[in-house]
């Protein structure tokens, strides 16, 4: 495993991730435990894709596979779609739902991307702040609070397989449901 670089991007500055070199940056659970949700969440990045991803590539991931410990999760999929997960229980499917976008991303763009949880009413993803996917039935109730550390780039326990090949820029988490944003 390694951090990842920080090289010039846009107006400033991005973290550039390598799959084959496994790199992430963990982010534990934020400063004061920050980044233990359990209500409302939005998560924003700036992400662009490098190549596309083999495997679901996580952008922010709060989701070790293994019971209890997944809570949240934004990324990517192999057709380049972004994805928006929510468990209540820790687990996968029992009280878990995913949103897709519907909109799949291209190598070698930036893109501004907001994933959006209202607890029981709604979960939203916004590509370039335009409506790209909203889940109105069957959204969790609440957010496990997992002790899975929070990770950008990669999720835990799949260093090896599941990294992103690509740059995030202002990764931002608010305990709100932000509008589109």
């Amino acid at each position: 495993q390694s951090q990842p670089a920080v090289v010039p991007f846009a107006d400033g500055w991005a973290l550039e991730f390598e799959r084959s070199a496994h790199t992430l940056l963990n982010l534990q659970q934020g400063h004061g435990d920050c980044l233990r949700v359990t209500g409302p969440l939005s998560l924003a990045v700036v992400a662009l894709l490098d190549a596309p991803p083999t495997t679901k590539v996580s952008l922010i991931s709060k989701w070790h596979l293994r019971a209890g410990g997944r809570s949240y999760e934004l990324g990517i999929t192999p057709s380049s779609q972004v994805y928006f997960t929510i468990s209540a229980s820790g687990s996968w499917p029992e009280r878990a739902r995913e949103l897709m976008s519907t909109r799949a991303l291209k190598t070698g763009v930036a893109y501004q991307i907001t994933a959006v949880y209202e607890p029981g009413r709604r979960m939203a993803l916004y590509i370039n702040g335009f409506p790209s996917g909203q889940q109105l039935l069957g959204v969790p109730e609440s957010i496990f609070d997992s002790p899975t550390p929070v990770y950008l780039g990669n999720r835990l326990g799949g260093e090896g397989t599941s990294g992103l090949d690509g740059r995030i820029a202002r990764a931002s988490f608010y305990k709100s449901a932000l509008g589109a944003e």
